[in-house]
């Protein structure tokens, strides 16, 4: 096993899943030069949470948009949008999270950018009937 200050526990996650959150990571890190805006508005409010409380409120926001179709405003084909990316990537870090009780600060950031994206509305989620 790999030590815990690395970001997942090898056997604890598929291959898949640990290219998806690296995807999803490196995709965020490029997105940095963008200059502060509102989202890093909503990324500053979620630094005071502790690793528990993240947990839950990413938790709740996964589970209310788990059975829709995730897409962003914009209108481009399913496998071109991030959204989706980073609602798979959630799923595993909160799976990872409530196995291990740890969470590395590459995933903590991740959940802070889902959470900051659901609030800035950047997340819509269509019924499966209406997708």
């Amino acid at each position: 096993m790999k030590s815990l200050t690395s970001a997942w526990p090898e056997e604890m996650l598929t291959p898949d899943q640990r290219k998806n959150i690296t995807t999803v990571y490196n995709h965020l890190m490029k997105m940095e030069s963008r200059g502060w805006d509102g989202l890093d508005d909503y990324l500053e409010m979620l630094e005071f949470l502790d690793d528990d409380q993240l947990h839950r409120e990413a938790n709740v926001i996964y589970s209310q948009l788990a059975n829709g179709t995730l897409r962003c405003e914009q209108d481009h084909a399913k496998d071109k949008c991030f959204i989706p990316l980073i609602h798979e990537a959630t799923a595993c870090i909160l799976e990872l999270y409530k196995e291990t009780n740890y969470m590395h600060v590459n995933n903590r950031y991740i959940l802070c950018y889902y959470l900051a994206m659901q609030q800035a509305g950047m997340i819509i989620a269509q019924d499966e009937e209406h997708a």
